[in-house]
């Protein structure tokens, strides 16, 4: 794809993508494993399958650094537990999110097909309220 610099728009068909730095956004609120497997799925879309891994990558990280904050917080250790989620959080905004928003920026301009937020927000915040209930009622 070519992006046309006088009026930022692709010359040619674009793939639907999530808005990077909207899901970038709401990563902050539903943690950055939402944004983690949106960044893949946007990868994916625009056929960059190294780049889909790694952001995949992150999202395995980020299992793992939810399910490390629950069960290092019986243990009092909450406080490094919060630590090592806000390291992951920086990491991966600026490693991967900020990369993807670039690449879809230089690759597409400001003009390409977006993906619905609906379902996928829905999800996000169902999946959220459940991890909630689940670690409120088991701490």
């Amino acid at each position: 794809m070519k992006v046309d610099s006088n009026n930022d728009s692709v010359v040619g068909s674009t793939p639907s993508l999530w808005n990077p730095n909207a899901l970038a956004n709401w990563s902050l609120l539903l943690t950055p494993l939402f944004g983690a497997y949106l960044v893949a799925k946007n990868y994916k879309a625009m056929d960059k399958l190294g780049e889909e891994k790694k952001a995949m990558e992150w999202f395995y990280i980020g299992i793992a650094v939810l399910l490390s904050a629950f069960l290092l917080a019986p243990f009092g250790l909450f406080g490094v537990s919060m630590a090592i989620y806000i390291g992951y959080l920086f990491s991966w905004y600026f490693m991967s999110a900020r990369k993807q928003s670039s690449a879809v920026l230089s690759e597409f301009g400001k003009n390409y097909d977006r993906q619905p937020w609906g379902k996928v927000l829905s999800i996000g915040i169902a999946l959220n309220v459940v991890w909630q209930l689940v670690v409120n009622a088991t701490l």
